[in-house]
């Protein structure tokens, strides 16, 4: 339950911080929580019904495109591998984020 309050405190974070540089920080935070949890064998997907209610639509759709993309990452044996994995993933997010972020 911790897991899911802190996840749901990260997606409404990157509501609060929209079109700052904070939000892109944000938002690799939340994608290096999900990988992790992925990594490490959590079903994600249980997030969705966690979450069921208590997020805005563009939230509920960024979730569910984190954890497709999340899910097309192998799970690693090794912890360098994983880590690896995790890294890659966060900073993909963060990237697209700054991409889409537009100019004062």
């Amino acid at each position: 339950m911790k897991k899911t309050f802190l996840f749901l405190f990260l997606l409404s974070s990157t509501t609060v911080y929209a079109y700052e540089q904070d939000a892109c920080q944000v938002m690799k935070n939340m994608a290096s929580m999900l990988m992790t949890e992925y990594q490490q064998g959590f079903d994600i997907e249980n997030y969705l019904q966690a979450t069921s209610g208590k997020l805005s639509e563009n939230q509920s759709l960024l979730l569910i495109d984190m954890i497709s993309n999340a899910k097309q990452y192998q799970i690693y044996a090794t912890d360098f591998a994983k880590e690896q994995a995790i890294e890659n993933y966060a900073n993909e997010w963060r990237e697209d984020c700054e991409r889409n972020i537009e100019p004062e």
